[in-house]
């Protein structure tokens, strides 16, 4: 071993015996790290840490590529009375379900994860993938989030639970067996991804507005529902002769329950039928989970890059992101 990597190995023991070791700490100590790996002139070296379920504690390995193509990684634990071999009884992947490009997602994360997001997002596998490489970014290059906005993340997330009030919040962090500074770690990433979402998108939302615009008009549509294939026939075909809420208000004793409603959403979001009719126009009827609708376009609107707007594009160009991304990973998972 040359005397430059010997200086490597002893400048990573002396950074993992000066690194903070509680979770609150986290950032601290990976921009720590950071510096130091910027300091090796190319050198591959990563940063794992380790935080045990209902620790506050956190244990860090720095992992570093020799010249030959190995790999060194390199440990040190303070004197605390007990025994290494006690500490380290489990195998290190035990408590892993899920390694992306090596940042580990354990079983007590995911299982949070399920219990707070599931109901929202049914693509459970893909999101976690997502999750992992979000996090891994913003480990990378940490967005700038002030206290201000934390605690209005954290609101917001309480309401967004249906906890309106903070008896509520303390019962559900119980029941979920967090503490609120584990609600602040549950919500804190969310903050960032968001930000992280924005800054990788700021430059191309406007580009992918104009190339796409006819996707954001804001279209004003009338659809009724029904059980029935030869009702919703038949209204489609009143409807061409006059208009769709004449045809239902000529056929309503034959429906028992119609359902009409009166939207006003993007182009984008709905079906191709009426996203490209023009105005007056009738789609329908077409079929739907449990029956039929037949629809008539009342009012199309210019797309403006408003709020709503710029937050779909960054949704949809985010998307790509992590796609590209998940194809360029490496995934293992632990339970298969």
């Amino acid at each position: 071993m040359d005397d430059s990597f010997a200086e490597i190995l002893s400048g990573a023991v002396a950074l993992l015996r000066v690194l903070p070791r509680d979770r609150k700490s986290l950032d601290k100590a990976r921009a720590s790290f950071r510096l130091f790996r910027d300091s090796l002139n190319g050198i591959h070296c990563d940063l794992l840490a380790d935080h045990p379920p209902a620790s506050d504690k956190v244990d860090y390995d720095i992992l570093i590529g020799t010249p030959d193509g190995g790999t060194v990684v390199v440990s040190w634990q303070p004197d605390e009375g007990v025994p290494l071999t006690v500490q380290h009884a489990d195998h290190w992947a035990a408590n892993y379900v899920l390694t992306v490009n090596e940042r580990h997602t354990s079983i007590q994360s995911a299982l949070v994860y399920l219990n707070t997001f599931l109901h929202r997002r049914p693509h459970l596998m893909e999101e976690l993938i997502n999750g992992s490489l979000i996090l891994q970014e913003i480990e990378a290059s940490p967005p700038e989030v002030s206290e201000a906005e934390i605690k209005k993340a954290i609101n917001d997330y309480r309401i967004g639970m249906g906890l309106s009030s903070a008896a509520a919040t303390r019962e559900w962090l119980a029941a979920m067996g967090l503490t609120a500074a584990g609600l602040r770690e549950l919500v804190e990433p969310g903050l960032k991804a968001r930000k992280l979402k924005e800054r990788l998108t700021a430059d191309q939302v406007r580009p992918w507005f104009r190339s796409h615009r006819s996707l954001f008009e804001m279209l004003t549509v009338f659809r009724v529902h029904t059980k029935s294939k030869a009702l919703a026939a038949a209204l489609a075909r009143g409807a061409r002769r006059s208009d769709l809420w004449t045809a239902v208000r000529t056929v309503a004793s034959q429906l028992p329950k119609p359902e009409g409603r009166l939207t006003t959403m993007h182009a984008c979001e709905f079906p191709e039928s009426l996203a490209g009719a023009s105005e007056r126009a009738i789609a329908g009827p077409e079929s739907e989970p449990g029956g039929h609708w037949v629809g008539q376009l009342i009012k199309r609107a210019p797309a403006r890059l408003d709020r709503a707007t710029r937050m779909k594009i960054q949704d949809t160009l985010f998307r790509t992101w992590l796609a590209e991304r998940r194809q360029q990973s490496s995934i293992r998972w632990h339970w298969m």
